[in-house]
């Protein structure tokens, strides 16, 4: 809805929202600590959800489906089955494109009317980095784990301090480019609202209470997503 809101529509409920979200629940059903009725759920709602999407934004989801299936599945002929999240340092540049593809492109073909190119890049430049930013503490979190199934990510590459003051840089950059963007258009709400979510954000990623917080990762950074969403949706 955050997007919605970008590209000057009034939020709103779409077939590609339903989409995403029971999407999202199979994938993390299907490899973390799996529930079967919430997995079953998932399965049926997506299912039921696509007789009502739009024939162009399925055909943009598709590929993003087989990227999201190979990242776990072998995929790669003649690799002795590589998966991608095996490649190295691939995982997490893979992670924040998906994101940012699906909650951006979905939207603006969706939207059905002409969204200005470079709009739209810088858009899912944004995106790109904010998720990047959120996902870089996974990596640190699962380095030791990472290392012993010979999977290479940043964190091994520039070290712990360095990976966390590139997710600071990160988050600074995408406040940076959605306020200005939002400025530039004459939205001064929407432009502080990029400049207090990516503070918000920053303090989640840093603070020492949050990072000792049982519930850091699938709660404080997962919920930045959420927070991000309400500040544009409320500043429009």
């Amino acid at each position: 809805m955050a997007t919605q809101v970008r590209i000057g529509l009034e939020p709103h409920a779409a077939p590609y929202l339903g989409l995403l979200f029971f999407g999202t629940l199979i994938e993390y059903n299907r490899h973390r600590r799996p529930m079967t009725w919430a997995l079953g759920a998932g399965l049926l709602g997506f299912v039921a959800t696509l007789p009502f999407a739009r024939p162009e934004v399925l055909w943009v989801l598709l590929p993003l489906v087989l990227l999201t299936l190979a990242y776990e599945f072998p995929a790669i002929p003649g690799f002795g089955g590589l998966r991608l999240r095996q490649v190295p340092y691939l995982k997490i540049f893979l992670i924040a494109g998906v994101w940012a593809a699906t909650t951006v492109v979905l939207p603006v073909i969706h939207a059905g009317h002409q969204v200005p190119v470079g709009s739209t890049l810088l858009l899912v430049l944004e995106r790109f980095l904010f998720v990047f930013a959120i996902t870089i503490p996974f990596d640190l979190r699962d380095r030791i784990y990472d290392r012993s199934q010979g999977l290479k990510t940043l964190p091994h590459k520039l070290g712990a301090a360095n990976t966390q003051r590139l997710a600071v840089g990160c988050m600074v950059l995408s406040g940076i480019l959605g306020s200005a963007h939002a400025w530039a258009n004459a939205l001064p709400g929407l432009a502080a609202a990029y400049v207090l979510g990516a503070g918000l954000t920053i303090a989640i990623l840093v603070g020492r209470r949050f990072r000792s917080s049982p519930w850091y990762h699938q709660g404080w950074l997962d919920g930045t997503l959420i927070l991000h969403a309400v500040l544009v949706v409320v500043s429009r």
